[in-house]
Formats: C-alpha cells, sequence, structure tokens
C-alpha cells in the first residue's frame, strides 16, 4: 500500500503560484487582445500555423484532397519505418538527423566540427507556407552567425562548440536586438492606441488596460516575495520583451520552437553588477524566470494570438473566446496539480522524467551558485555587444521598411545563435527553397498546386508524432521522439 500523500507542507506555496500563474496567463490574455487587430488585421501577418489549421477545416472542393493526402502520408510512412526500427533493431531506418561539422578538423574551419541539424517534414511545410523574407531571414541569420564565429576563430579568438567567450557575446547581441524589436512593436500600437482613441474598438481599450493593471498584479507578487520595485519592473519589462518578440516570430514566422539566448537577470546582473542586484533579488527571480520563460512551451502568448486569428477570420465572439479559454485555464489547473503532486508521490519524482523533475528545476540554481562562487561586477563588453545589436537591429528593421529591394526580415537575428535554429534551419531552408522554385518556375498556380502537399507534410508529422506517443505509453518506454526535433 502506497504510502498516504502530505500535501499540506506544498498548500502556500502551491496556492501563490497559481495566483502568480493566473495572474501571468491574465496579462497575456490581455497584450494578446490589444495587438491582435493590428497584427491581424492592420498588418495581416502570416500566421502559418492558424492557416495548417484553417486548412483541414476546408471542404474538399476549396481544397485538392490528393496532394493533402500524400504530403500527410510521406511522414506518417518514414516515422513509422523509423519507429519500427527504434522497436526492432535489425529493420532499416531513415535518418533524419545529421552531424555535418565532422569533416571540418584544420583551422578555422574546426570551429563547425560540432555542428549538426536536424530534417523535420512539418518544419518544412513551414518554410513553404511562410513569407520568403522570413524564412530567408531565419536560416540566413543562423549562417551569418557561423561565419561570424568562424571569422573570429581565424583572427584568434578562443571560439569553441557552444562555450567560449563569443557566446556571452552574441547572447549580448541579441539581447539587444531584442529590446529594440519589442520597441518598435510596442511603440506604434501604444501611439495607434492614444491618437485614434475613437476608432480603436473596446476589446483593444479593454486589452491595454487589463495588461498594465494584471502587470501590477504581478510586481506586487514579486515585491511581495522579497524583490524589490525597481528590479520587479525591470524583470517584468524585460520579460514582456522577450515574449513579445517571440510571439513575432511565431505569428510572422510559423516557428513552432521558439528560444532566446539570454535571462532577464543577465542583463541585470552584467550591467549593474551582481551585488548591486542582489542574492534575495536574484534568488526570487530565479523562479518566475525557470516556470515561466525558460522552456517555451510555457509561453502562452503565441498560442493566444494564433487563437485571436481564428476567432477573428472564423468569426468568432471574442467574448466567447475569453470564456472558453477561462474554463480551459480552470479545467487545465484543478486536473494537472493533484495528478502532479500524486503522479509524484507515486512513482517518486526522481523516477520521472529528469529534465522536468531535476535538469531544468536545477539548473537557474546551479547558474546562481556559480554566481556566488565568482561574483563579477559591470560587464563592459556585454554591455557594448547589447548596443551593438540594438543598432543592427535598428538597421534591420530600417532597411525592411524603407527599401523595398530588401527581402530580408529582421526576426532571424534575434535567434541566430540558439540550439532551436540549429536544429530548425535545414527544413525551413528546403520549405524556402521549393517554395522560391514553384514561384520562379509556375508562378502563384505552381504555388497554390504545391500547397496541400506542403500542408499535408505539417499534419502528417503531427499525427505521425501523436502516433508514437501512444505506442511509446502502451510500449512503457521512449521508442520514437518526432517533433519538434531535439
Amino acid at each position: 500500500m502506497p504510502s498516504p500523500l502530505f500535501w499540506q507542507p506544498w498548500l502556500i506555496p502551491t496556492m501563490f503560484w497559481v495566483a502568480f500563474a493566473t495572474l501571468y496567463f491574465a496579462t497575456s490574455f490581455c497584450l494578446a487582445l490589444w495587438l491582435h487587430r493590428r497584427w491581424v488585421v492592420d498588418e495581416k501577418l502570416a500566421f502559418p500555423t492558424v492557416q495548417i489549421v484553417q486548412a483541414v477545416m476546408m471542404t474538399g472542393s476549396q481544397r485538392p484532397l490528393l496532394p493533402f493526402l500524400v504530403g500527410m502520408a510521406l511522414p506518417l510512412f518514414v516515422h513509422s519505418v523509423n519507429g519500427l526500427a527504434q522497436l526492432f533493431p535489425s529493420l532499416p531506418s531513415v535518418p533524419l538527423r545529421f552531424v555535418w561539422g565532422q569533416p571540418f578538423t584544420d583551422f578555422p574551419l574546426d570551429v563547425w566540427q560540432g555542428e549538426q541539424t536536424a530534417f523535420s517534414f512539418a518544419l518544412m511545410g513551414i518554410g513553404f507556407l511562410i513569407p520568403s523574407e522570413v524564412a530567408v531571414s531565419l536560416w540566413g541569420f543562423y549562417w551569418v552567425h557561423l561565419f561570424v564565429r568562424l571569422w573570429l576563430r581565424w583572427r584568434g579568438w578562443q571560439v569553441g562548440v557552444g562555450t567560449g567567450g563569443i557566446t556571452t557575446l552574441q547572447r549580448a547581441q541579441e539581447a539587444g536586438g531584442f529590446l529594440v524589436l519589442a520597441a518598435a512593436l510596442l511603440a506604434p500600437a501604444l501611439r495607434q492606441t492614444v491618437s485614434r482613441r475613437q476608432s480603436v474598438s473596446g476589446a483593444e481599450l479593454w486589452g491595454l488596460i487589463g495588461w498594465l493593471f494584471f502587470s501590477g498584479m504581478l510586481i506586487a507578487l514579486l515585491c511581495l516575495s522579497g524583490m524589490r520595485f525597481p528590479i520587479a519592473l525591470t524583470l517584468l519589462a524585460l520579460w514582456i520583451a522577450v515574449h513579445l518578440c517571440l510571439t513575432r516570430l511565431v505569428s510572422a514566422g510559423g516557428v513552432m520552437r521558439v528560444e532566446c539566448s539570454f535571462m532577464p537577470w543577465d542583463i541585470l546582473a552584467r550591467s549593474i553588477e551582481v551585488h548591486r542586484v542582489g542574492w534575495r533579488d536574484l534568488t526570487v527571480m530565479a523562479f518566475p524566470q525557470q516556470l515561466f520563460m525558460f522552456d517555451q512551451v510555457t509561453i502562452p502568448l503565441p498560442y493566444l494570438m494564433d487563437g485571436f486569428k481564428l476567432a477573428v477570420t472564423a468569426p468568432f465572439s471574442l467574448r466567447r473566446l475569453a470564456v472558453t479559454l477561462a474554463w480551459g485555464y480552470c479545467v487545465t489547473m484543478a486536473v494537472a496539480l493533484p495528478f502532479t503532486f500524486w503522479l509524484c508521490h507515486r512513482w517518486g519524482a526522481l523516477n520521472l522524467n529528469r529534465w522536468f523533475t531535476q535538469q531544468e528545476p536545477s539548473w537557474a540554481f546551479h547558474k546562481l551558485q556559480s554566481w556566488v562562487a565568482a561574483p563579477f561586477g559591470t560587464d563592459l563588453p556585454f554591455l557594448q555587444n547589447m548596443v551593438i545589436g540594438g543598432v543592427v537591429m535598428v538597421a534591420l528593421l530600417s532597411l525592411h521598411r524603407h527599401f523595398l529591394w530588401w527581402q530580408i526580415s529582421p526576426l532571424g537575428f534575434v535567434m541566430s545563435s540558439t540550439s532551436t535554429l540549429r536544429s530548425q534551419w535545414f527544413s525551413l531552408f528546403i520549405g524556402w527553397l521549393a517554395r522560391g522554385l514553384s514561384l520562379r518556375l509556375q508562378g502563384l498556380q505552381g504555388y497554390h498546386s504545391l500547397r496541400p502537399f506542403f500542408l499535408g507534410c505539417v499534419w502528417g508529422e503531427l499525427v505521425a508524432n501523436a502516433l508514437w506517443v501512444a505506442v511509446n505509453a502502451l510500449w512503457g518506454k521512449q521508442t520514437l521522439s518526432i517533433f519538434p526535433p531535439d
């Protein structure tokens, strides 16, 4: 008989973080409510992930069925072959992950020796659907990042694979790019709301008011936890900036996995010194960062914006959408919390997935421990490179907005050094190449004739992923990990 579950010691911390998560979700919802009309109606962003959902909502007369089924069958077949090969090692498999840097052993190309990538049918389909300027930005800036590392290696810098000083400097440049891009997204929306009060809908106005109100409540909870007000305000500002940029990557670029190469405390600690931030503030900061920012699946803003896109095009009442989301959130909390407690008690947290129960929860505190052991002052090179990254982003935004011949989106710059883009660039490149060839050889007719096939590739990989998750559960072990690629 299992021992009884002693949940009382967890009651107060759980109630606090449920309150924090609820305010965080409300803040994200209100921000999406405020910005959705500008992104959906005024700027007409592509929302590729929404296109995938809309594809199966269309009737057969509107969407050619045979190319869609062929595209869907291809990833199902390939992943079924690989899944069976995992279960029965004597069977052949189709390689979808590649370490392409092995041949580079001589200086300075040896800096690429550890490079690898993966192929995903779904991401290939996304690369076909998104605008060419966004696709070329995503895979192109990754290669800019690689050639910058090559040049620095040639110039004598100690550049390693995922290590060395250049990693910190590139993170600083991307941090500067994030801040400038977020300002470029928020400032016009705020100016439009203030200057066109009569034409702004009530939903947008309530979204802005709600965002400000719930943001204030989050700051109050952080201060209640022991964080000083200026630090809490800065943390929330950096937090919102990152989430806004990552959401733009999903809404405009369809990136199914987004990543930030830095955390807000990196900027704070390296700007005003570790001691001035304070160990108490850094400790409190570790919890919300790790819970709601470190893992991409806990960032709801991209999914909320996709939901508003569907609501506008369906059309679907925004009030009904809000009520549905609120009920979904309540049901999720009511089911997930007790089940998580029971699961950890029944099997032992250390016996479950190591990433979710050991590695991810402890990552921030291992880093904080290293800072305690070796504290540092203001990092001038970090600040200088933040400024450089901000200037580069200003230049990219200006080129993109004022020159028709500049067909490169600035979005790829903020993710260029991340491991996520490292695994995704090749699939996006293949989709971009297929889109470009179809448009050049057969024009819009060729693009529209191939579009159902690539939509089918996305759905086929999603279905294959669901299928093998079920097989893993029934088999009792991890047999095949499909989507997204590691």
